[in-house]
């Protein structure tokens, strides 16, 4: 009786234990399992972490390349605007120049009044004996003379008198709207100093040869920036295919020729802006007569 006993209690506590034991393993596969699921979980989230580092390295690169570009764009509106002031200034000063010239002119017509010219032949072949100026008007010179008084046209004009009081030319033709500059006269050998019309003459080139350059310095700023952008393009597709794991040398290659096509271009228009400050210092000894 006593050992059936025992046996029984022996029986017992082995069931017990054998539960226990089931329960614990069943424990642990459950929490394994859960382990599993959160490995996976966070394997996936550091995928997705490196992905989303990746697409903003890359938004990182065309930020800055952006940012280049509006800062050289920024630079280069500040040197057009200076070069817009200097060249509205330097108009200024040859409209100046233009008046000024015509106020003289004026003064010599005036100033020529009475004056005795003896013997003068006028362009028709006719001479005047004793010939003085009387008065000198924008459509016609009057004379007195031994046998009267005659009015001559600006074109019948003896030469030097047709230089001297300037009809028709510079500079009123200068001060005409959208009338063209006439020829400029030559001077006589006898005369060293440049005249003011050669001086008016010397002007106009050189102004005509800035805004020349003007122009070219525009089309250049246009294609250093079509190559600056179309450089940020292919950095952007190099950037995308290391992250797609595809090879990226033939993108970046292109970049850096692109690159290289803006640095020429920026040269052409550093040298092109060095001749302009060249000339623009010709216009102002020219605009002073020298």
């Amino acid at each position: 009786m006593e050992n059936r006993v025992v046996g029984m209690l022996a029986a017992f506590f082995f069931i017990v234990l054998f539960a226990v034991g089931v329960s614990y393993f069943f424990e642990i596969d459950s929490r394994r399992s859960e382990y599993n699921q959160a490995k996976s979980l966070l394997e996936s989230n550091q995928t997705g972490i490196a992905n989303k580092q990746s697409q903003l390295d890359a938004l990182r690169i065309q930020y800055d390349a952006t940012r280049e570009v509006v800062e050289r764009n920024s630079g280069l509106s500040d040197a057009k605007s200076r070069l817009t002031r200097e060249i509205a200034e330097l108009k200024a000063a040859k409209e100046k120049l233009v008046s000024d010239f015509a106020g003289e002119v004026i003064k010599v017509r005036s100033g020529s009044e009475g004056a005795d010219l003896g013997v003068i032949t006028l362009a028709t072949g006719q001479g005047l004996q004793a010939a003085k100026i009387q008065k000198v008007t924008e459509d016609d010179v009057t004379f007195t003379h031994s046998l009267g008084v005659t009015k001559v046209a600006p074109e019948n004009l003896p030469a030097d008198l047709r230089q001297k009081f300037r009809h028709d030319m510079v500079p009123f033709t200068l001060l005409k709207p959208g009338a063209e500059p006439t020829p400029v006269a030559s001077l006589p050998a006898a005369e060293t100093a440049p005249s003011p019309t050669a001086a008016l003459s010397k002007v106009n080139r050189i102004q005509v040869e800035i805004d020349q350059k003007q122009n070219q310095i525009a089309q250049l700023e246009q294609v250093r920036s079509q190559w600056l952008s179309k450089a940020g393009q292919l950095r952007s597709q190099a950037s995308m295919a290391q992250f797609n794991g595809r090879p990226t040398y033939t993108f970046n290659a292109q970049a850096a020729q692109c690159e290289q096509n803006a640095a020429q271009a920026s040269q052409q228009t550093l040298s092109i802006k060095n001749e302009i400050a060249r000339l623009q210092a010709d216009l102002s000894n020219a605009a002073a007569g020298r």
